[in-house]
């Protein structure tokens, strides 16, 4: 354990590298503005851009070894093969159950929630208990964290896009969002 100063992402991945430290943990991801250790540009910079697995913890967050993680999948992107065992790693790490969750903002039929589901279950592969699509979402973060409610879902998987400086002012930042509002850890898993 070690407790390290705000400090740039280089810094972090070069102690991550050097020290052999498989995770990143940030605590006091909290939703009250008042109450945050660390400003949402410096958290949101390390969950984006850190080379390593980040475990974002909310503040005063009671420690449990998750039963049930969830990876929040964007069945419009493709994941490396580092980012999908990166995943599995984590709920065979933790001996946990890993689910998929979907989310659509438009109304889909039983044929195409059958797809996408066969889709993601084929992408991630063994080890993925089962894929919840939902379906005809006005607002995706909310989505998210309803079904981790609905769920029981202990830990969240997210594998945060990156964006340049220009493509972040006109890109709405789901896991910004997620982020400041969840109750549960989040795992931010990197290519």
């Amino acid at each position: 354990t070690c407790a390290l100063p705000i400090c740039t992402i280089d810094a972090v991945n070069e102690f991550i590298e050097t020290t052999g430290v498989p995770l990143f943990i940030v605590v006091g991801n909290s939703s009250d503005s008042d109450s945050r250790i660390w400003p949402e540009s410096i958290l949101l910079d390390e969950v984006r851009q850190l080379q390593f697995p980040v475990l974002a913890v909310p503040e005063g967050y009671k420690w449990a070894n998750p039963g049930q993680l969830c990876f929040a999948c964007d069945s419009n992107h493709s994941y490396s093969a580092k980012e999908i065992a990166r995943i599995k790693d984590a709920a065979k790490t933790v001996n946990g159950t890993l689910y998929a969750i979907n989310i659509q903002t438009e109304e889909k039929n039983a044929q195409d929630l059958e797809s996408i589901s066969k889709s993601i279950g084929a992408e991630v592969g063994v080890g993925l208990d089962k894929v919840h699509v939902i379906t005809g979402s006005k607002n995706i973060d909310n989505s998210i964290l309803d079904a981790i409610k609905k769920f029981n879902v202990e830990w969240l998987i997210m594998v945060p896009g990156k964006h340049s400086f220009f493509e972040g002012l006109f890109h709405k930042s789901h896991t910004s969002k997620i982020l400041h509002s969840c109750p549960i850890p989040i795992l931010a898993i990197h290519d």
